[in-house]
């Protein structure tokens, strides 16, 4: 009874990967003709590209080493999305200078149909009238030299608070990195959420 289930799942598992791997072979290099995408390394049926990036170089190595076996301008495939690289200065002033309005739109998730409320978040938003609105508002209204100086004395307590608490522990080993990232979330909620929210964190 053991062995029957066992082997019940192997064939199962066998079968879904001959699957893929066979829906991947038909499917893919018709879709990648049909999209006229630059050229680029091989893909794992379900992961696409993501093996190349997962290695012991870091991720910007890892694509510097792919641009220059495959160009300035590459094709990757993460996981079912497809994603250009652009990793030479030309191409890049191409790409946001030239051809910003061809690039300038963003792949239709369920992650922004479900947790961004149908696409509302400025990160989420495809390209057209909506995000325009909504990004001259962030630029006017949360990023503008005067809201920015309006949070200074914020940024000069918590920096104080810093200062002082690392004049506190001189002489002993302390881990900077978590001094660091507290301040950093301190500073940030304090000035998005107010005083009595930062002592949360």
């Amino acid at each position: 009874m053991k062995l029957s289930s066992t082997l019940s799942v192997t064939v199962a598992l066998l079968a879904t990967f001959v699957i893929l791997v066979l829906s991947s072979i038909v499917w893919l290099p018709s879709r990648q003709k049909q999209l006229n995408l630059p050229p680029g390394p091989w893909g794992w049926p379900v992961f696409g590209s993501l093996g190349f990036l997962a290695g012991a170089l870091l991720p910007h190595c890892a694509l510097a080493a792919l641009a220059a076996r495959h160009g300035p301008l590459m094709h990757l495939r993460l996981g079912s999305f497809h994603a250009v690289v652009v990793s030479s200065a030309e191409a890049a002033r191409l790409v946001l200078k030239t051809h910003d309005l061809t690039f300038a739109d963003r792949p239709l998730t369920s992650f922004g149909k479900i947790i961004v409320y149908g696409y509302k978040g400025i990160l989420e938003t495809p390209n057209g009238p909506y995000w325009r609105m909504a990004w001259k508002l962030c630029a006017t209204e949360l990023l503008s030299v005067r809201r920015v100086e309006s949070f200074e004395h914020v940024r000069t307590e918590e920096m104080r608070a810093l200062v002082h608490g690392l004049s506190e522990c001189a002489g002993a080993i302390m881990p900077l990195r978590e001094r660091l990232l507290s301040h950093r979330m301190r500073n940030t909620l304090r000035m998005v959420a107010g005083d009595k929210w930062s002592q949360c964190y």
